[in-house]
């Protein structure tokens, strides 16, 4: 199976960044991870193809920091 071109795009919030997610693919047991104790509002889930996915990160990381850590990982690629 095709990799899924997982897209991101961040906005700054009060507490972190809203982290929008996209695919072109069905994409199972998707998590994001920084290298940090950040606080995400929901993580370890379904994206379906061509669906936004908005996940909430508490975090005090620049916005460069929070760029360059993000980490998306997803079910299809622990295999």
């Amino acid at each position: 199976m095709p990799e899924a071109d997982i897209r991101w795009s961040a906005e700054p919030t009060t507490e972190g960044y809203a982290v929008t997610l996209t695919s072109d693919r069905f994409v199972r047991a998707a998590w994001l991870s920084l290298d940090g104790n950040e606080h995400f509002e929901d993580n370890y889930f379904d994206l379906l193809p061509g669906v936004g996915r908005t996940v909430g990160v508490s975090t005090k990381l620049s916005r460069d920091e929070f760029d360059r850590l993000l980490r998306i990982t997803h079910l299809q690629q622990t295999r």
